[in-house]
């Protein structure tokens, strides 16, 4: 188990005992096995949003209750500029993650580069909120059925449920200043970071909020 899911399954325990629950009375509460509470508890599996989700309502709590002491010591967070990014080549962009080691917040941040005259390889859907600042250069921007062209200092900001997309019809190279949030992010791990790392660089595929 990673270390956030350590604190999550210690806090469900924590908040359990505090409610004078047993296993048993969880269990059957959120409509699990003994077992299965048994395991969690005992960080033999580690529980999915579902099941989090179910023992949060047994316990008259919200999910986010169980990342209480993550959001605490994520609560103010510096990046030098010598400090490293997580440099990922994806789909014809280069992208640039700060704070990439903690992962567990509403808000992410990115710094791409689009190179001249790249196409949109597939238009892209997720969950939450997205803006977009264009640091340098210039890029276009597909929103729906709208094109965009976007110059240094402009900016925009959409729901993220629309299809769109970057690329670059310009002679010079674009850079950009994206911040996505979506309670999703918090819930299972920042979720572009993770579509940049595992899915293929021909392939957006699109996420849900939980």
């Amino acid at each position: 188990m990673k270390n956030i899911e350590i604190q999550i399954v210690n806090r469900i325990a924590e908040l359990r005992k505090a409610k004078g629950m047993t296993i048993t009375d969880l269990a059957s509460k959120a409509g699990l096995s003994p077992s299965q509470i048994s395991r969690i508890e005992r960080h033999h599996v580690s529980p999915p949003i579902s099941t989090l989700s179910e023992i949060a309502d047994a316990l008259n709590a919200k999910v986010i209750d169980f990342f209480k002491d993550e959001e605490e010591n994520l609560s103010f967070l510096v990046h030098r500029n010598q400090d490293a990014y997580e440099r990922i080549e994806h789909g014809g962009k280069t992208y640039h993650i700060p704070f990439y080691s903690n992962i567990y917040r509403m808000m992410e941040p990115v710094i791409f580069v689009v190179p001249p005259h790249t196409s949109l390889v597939k238009e892209m859907r997720h969950a939450g909120e997205e803006y977009m600042y264009i640091l340098e250069g210039s890029v276009d921007f597909l929103y729906g059925r709208e094109v965009y062209h976007l110059e240094r200092h402009d900016s925009v900001y959409y729901k993220g449920n629309i299809p769109h997309g970057t690329f670059n019809d310009g002679d010079a190279e674009g850079t950009v200043l994206s911040v996505v949030t979506s309670r999703q992010n918090l819930y299972n791990g920042v979720m572009v970071h993770r579509l940049l790392k595992e899915a293929p660089s021909d392939e957006l595929r699109p996420y849900d909020d939980a």
